[in-house]
């Protein structure tokens, strides 16, 4: 699924592709590359806020995802932990 996502996003197709991924946190929802692969989509699409969301959800999942760290520090968003 989330294979399927990246395909999507990396050919331009940022919606569909947030879609994939809104379905990975669904049906994976304890696991934190879903919800860092949808703060991506959501990145691409504009959505900041969904994105932090995202990235913060993928942390409280994995707090040594490296990505949604340094994604994180790249939005501005200081992780006080």
């Amino acid at each position: 699924m989330i294979v399927e996502g990246y395909r999507l996003l990396h050919a331009g197709n940022a919606e569909d592709a947030a879609a994939v991924f809104l379905l990975s946190t669904e049906v994976y929802p304890d696991r934190d590359n879903p919800f860092d692969s949808y703060a991506e989509a959501l990145l691409a699409l504009g959505d900041r806020q969904g994105a932090i969301e995202n990235y913060q959800k993928s942390l409280e999942l994995n707090p040594n995802n490296r990505n949604a760290i340094k994604q994180l520090e790249a939005l501005g968003v200081v992780n006080d932990d």
